[in-house]
């Protein structure tokens, strides 16, 4: 016992006086060089005693020497990453402000010892992975998991969480940071009915308002598949993640895709709400479907609609399917009259309360069209529904908002045939400016689809203006 106790004491004392030969250098390159200039015999019976030198007081300086004196020799794998973990706990004990200027360089360690050592050197504590991370941004962990793949590095299902929850905040790892979500699932005990499964699911299938600028239809139907894949094998998404994944597919209009994220959904037993079906509804009056938007109304529940958003996109549609079908216009003609509004005014009607309308428009909705309109590719298919459309009782009525309105005007102006017949219409409106017509209409929550003409002179008639 008492030669071994000499032994010890022979390393620490050799192990202290190469520690205070390295840090007489200033850089790791200079480090590095005076530590290879030590036999390598020596190098490695005095490396553990040098180590433990520095974590008892040198903690500051214990990564540059890890980077200096490991790879060229057989240091033992365990004390590297034993060192390591000391180092986590070291440093996640700082004062912020020096955890903060020391925060880069446990991640840039762990990178170091990762990449340029043979795969399988190290195996790291799990919870020192995720600590090390957990102050990333996620360009930095999309390193560090590069790394960790290359290592070969076995990764916990709770440590593939936190990387897939950091990767997601950035747009440009949202397909990777999906991938390694998948992955989840092949892990059996793996929580993916967990909350944080839940919430991590939520986050990657939302997709933000740049996306569909940013990135290719491929890629959101890359998305779409993979949920349907995680749904399939296990996850339980609620109403949010769902709308968010059909709010995707349609912004970049892959409007079956969206259907069939729906019927996924309806499947699982989740009911779709008001804005699964406003979503729909947006997305087919985008990309002009009028089936889908039919197929939107006869799914829609009774709480649905009563919702006076789904009944302006409906109004919405009927106009942009008339105005798409009319013919081109050129300069030397005068466009025709779009025979849309009497069949608008007719899903108005069943909804909103007439009286506000019949107000802005001189004469009264009593709108004669010029055309017939039954040859009408959109009228073919959209009157039949129309006619059939549940109405609401005089009493339910909704008082219209400034939305509706402005579509309903934009499609009485189209409709109009002549000159003398649109100065009337505005002379009209001069007249209730003049007043100041008490008119009183809802601020619209939604952001305004209405032409810009018709909705800026119902927001001047408006009180207050």
């Amino acid at each position: 016992m008492e030669t071994e106790g000499m032994e010890t004491e022979g390393m620490e004392t050799q192990g202290m006086e190469t520690l205070e030969k390295l840090l007489a250098f200033n850089t790791v390159e200079d480090m590095r060089s005076a530590w290879l200039a030590i036999p390598q015999e020596t190098r490695e019976s005095n490396w553990l005693g040098m180590m433990k030198a520095a974590l008892d007081s040198r903690l500051e300086s214990v990564a540059m020497l890890l980077v200096a004196t490991i790879g060229a020799d057989r240091t033992p794998g365990w004390a590297v990453t034993d060192v390591f973990s000391v180092l986590v706990i070291w440093y996640s004990k700082l004062p912020e402000a020096s955890r903060k200027d020391q925060q880069i360089q446990l991640p840039q360690l762990l990178i170091h010892l990762l990449r340029y050592f043979p795969p399988s050197s190290y195996r790291f504590q799990q919870w020192t992975l995720g600590q090390t991370m957990s102050d990333c941004d996620p360009d930095l962990v999309a390193e560090i998991y590069a790394a960790l793949q290359e290592h070969k590095h076995p990764l916990h299902w709770n440590t593939k969480l936190k990387i897939a929850g950091c990767l997601t905040k950035n747009t440009k790892y949202k397909l990777a940071a999906l991938r390694l979500f998948e992955s989840l699932f092949d892990d059996p005990k793996a929580d993916i009915h967990g909350r944080r499964c839940a919430a991590l699911a939520t986050e990657l299938f939302t997709l933000p308002h740049d996306w569909k600028d940013r990135r290719t239809p491929v890629e959101v139907r890359l998305l779409a598949e993979a949920f349907e894949r995680v749904v399939g094998r296990g996850l339980s998404p609620n109403i949010v993640t769902y709308t968010a994944m059909i709010r995707a597919l349609c912004s970049t209009n892959q409007l079956d895709a969206a259907w069939k994220i729906y019927e996924v959904m309806r499947n699982a037993g989740t009911t779709p709400d008001a804005h699964v079906f406003s979503v729909l509804l947006n997305g087919a009056k985008r990309a002009l479907r009028l089936g889908s938007a039919i197929r939107v109304m006869e799914e829609a529940t009774p709480d649905a609609l009563r919702e006076p958003y789904i009944w302006n996109d409906l109004v919405h549609t009927i106009l942009l399917a008339a105005m798409e079908e009319a013919p081109p216009i050129t300069l030397s003609q005068t466009p025709d009259p779009l025979p849309a509004f009497p069949s608008m005014l007719k899903v108005y009607s069943k909804f909103f309360d007439v009286k506000p309308l019949e107000k802005l428009i001189p004469g009264g909705l009593d709108v004669p069209t010029n055309h017939i309109i039954t040859d009408l590719a959109w009228h073919e298919k959209l009157g039949p529904f129309i006619d059939q459309l549940p109405a609401a009782a005089p009493d339910k009525l909704v008082r219209p908002g400034l939305e509706i309105l402005g579509i309903m005007l934009t499609g009485y102006t189209k409709s109009l045939s002549t000159t003398d017949d649109i100065l009337s219409f505005y002379t009209h409106f001069r007249g209730l400016l003049s007043k100041r017509d008490p008119l009183r209409y809802q601020t619209p929550r939604r952001r305004i689809h209405a032409p810009t003409t018709s909705f800026s002179i119902l927001y001047l008639a408006a009180p207050g203006c």
